[in-house]
């Protein structure tokens, strides 16, 4: 019988943190790195980049009522949680525009034109 104790370190390999896992280009270590393990002992390129990375808004396709916000005010890149899903990370990497009626179009233009 096996007992947690006394074996742990026999039969269980550490996972690695994910402090060592160099990211791919278009994504930074996520701030909790040192915090982070990796699914296995050592560091997968594919299997790990969620859990260790966070990918840059840089090259996502916003739909045509937005536009992309990939860098803040403060100059830092804007960053999804892990890689950037489509309909997840929407409002986070996309910035929409209030729609206007046509009334509110043709007043918008005559105060500015």
């Amino acid at each position: 019988d096996c007992d947690i104790d006394e074996d742990l370190d026999t039969c269980c390999d550490q996972a690695s943190t994910c402090s060592n896992f160099t990211c791919p280009d278009n994504f930074a270590p996520k701030p909790s790195a040192s915090l982070e393990y990796c699914s296995d002992a050592v560091c997968d390129e594919e299997l790990d980049v969620d859990r260790c990375c966070d990918q840059a808004c840089q090259d996502f396709v916003c739909p045509d009522d937005s536009t992309l916000q990939a860098i803040y005010q403060n100059g830092s890149d804007v960053m999804c949680v892990g890689k950037c899903h489509a309909a997840l990370d929407i409002k986070t990497c996309c910035s929409f525009s209030p729609r206007l009626n046509s009334s509110s179009q043709l007043l918008r233009a005559a105060v500015l034109g």
